[in-house]
């Protein structure tokens, strides 16, 4: 198979699972010059280097080196899109509980960390936050009971309010990420570009409408 192919491939897998070139050599162990090197059709990835990409790709090397259609693995990658969906919609749990914001992601990284691209790093991101977010919120817990207990006099509206900006961050927090990997972001960016685009040159128009008649008369 021509190296031009094997490029291509690499190339719209990568784009189809949303990671850079950076995030593909960090996942492969590669440099970014050899992945630019390979995506532009510069060189060869051969042996070692072949299956490092192709693991970072959930791929099969077959995949990167027969003619398969990409139709043919589609599906694989919109299923790894559900898991790394499902894992950070997971981390909705600590509404009910805390706990359960760390406890419902784990089981699904547990389960698909070695088998979906991306699911390692994902499931370890989130861990990190939620396992933080988590004993930020006990130890607001604890302060709060000992301010009672000594009577210090703390405000109750004020620690309220700062538990309800912890739970809205975390809320933002996992909806970024999903709409990260769904590339919601983009879409938004495009049609607030379109949007804008399209209220600047009705005020274009509507300014020259409004300047006509007085260049008229002043003629």
């Amino acid at each position: 198979m021509k190296h031009f192919e094997i490029g291509r491939k690499i190339k719209e897998l990568r784009l189809q699972l949303g990671i850079s070139q950076d995030e593909l050599a960090e996942m492969s162990q590669l440099s970014q010059r050899t992945i630019q090197r390979i995506e532009n059709n510069e060189t060869e990835p051969r042996g070692d280097s072949l299956k490092r990409i192709s693991k970072a790709l959930n791929a099969n090397v077959e995949d990167l080196t027969s003619a398969k259609p990409r139709e043919e693995f589609e599906p694989q990658l919109k299923e790894n899109k559900s898991i790394l969906f499902l894992m950070n919609f997971s981390a909705l749990g600590f509404l009910i509980y805390p706990f359960l914001g760390i406890i419902f992601p784990m089981v699904v990284w547990i389960v698909y960390k070695d088998k979906i691209t991306l699911a390692n790093e994902t499931g370890r991101k989130i861990m990190k936050f939620q396992v933080s977010w988590s004993v930020l919120l006990y130890i607001v817990y604890l302060y709060f009971a000992i301010a009672k207990f000594f009577h210090t006099g703390l405000n109750d509206k004020y620690v309220f309010l700062f538990l309800i900006s912890l739970y809205i961050f975390n809320i933002l927090f996992i909806f970024i990420n999903i709409m990260n990997w769904f590339e919601i972001k983009k879409a938004i960016h495009r049609l607030t570009l379109y949007l804008k685009h399209r209220f600047v040159k009705s005020d274009i128009a509507t300014i020259s409408f409004l300047l006509i008649p007085s260049n008229f008369f002043s003629l």
